[in-house]
């Protein structure tokens, strides 16, 4: 936030993120925004709201009990549950879909932060082919040889490569 803040404030932007405070549907207009700063608005806040089996799955299970293991090569074997990757994939279309409705072009700058989001810079290019499309993981990349044990390696590496 300490880094993306500034560059918001610049380019008059939209951030899109989950909303799961208890007041942040009531200070979002109808189409899910919030101008910020909120005394002199620079840019947008776009919320995505989840159910709570969306933030289980995708959040909870797939990213933390399964990709957070994974790239840290923990000592506790990542858990792979299909039906968390179903929460995944769910909510990382819903993120990409909230990108595409709020670009204001179809060249937009994107970036895609954390490996919660990894199916998102895929899904976004397939919507808008010119982008450009940054990603950034705060967690280690590991070796190509550490996604041999999930199940949907193909599909995390060739979402991450469509950048």
């Amino acid at each position: 936030v300490t880094a993306m803040e500034p560059i918001m404030r610049a380019c008059s932007g939209v951030w899109i993120a989950h909303g799961s405070g208890s007041a942040d549907r009531e200070v979002v207009d109808a189409n899910d925004r919030i101008p910020v700063p909120e005394d002199n608005p620079s840019y947008q806040l776009r919320r995505v709201w989840l159910i709570r089996e969306e933030e289980q799955g995708y959040y909870y299970g797939f990213a933390n009990e399964g990709l957070w293991p994974l790239c840290h090569i923990a000592h506790v074997r990542p858990t792979f549950r299909s039906s968390d990757w179903l929460q995944y994939e769910k909510v990382n279309r819903k993120f990409a879909d909230a990108v595409v409705a709020e670009a204001k072009s179809s060249d937009p700058i994107v970036l895609v932060q954390d490996y919660h989001l990894a199916l998102v810079p895929r899904m976004v290019r397939q919507k808008l082919p010119a982008a450009t499309i940054i990603t950034f993981w705060h967690i280690p990349w590991p070796n190509p040889e550490a996604f041999g044990i999930c199940p949907w390696r193909e599909d995390l590496l060739d979402a991450v490569h469509a950048e």
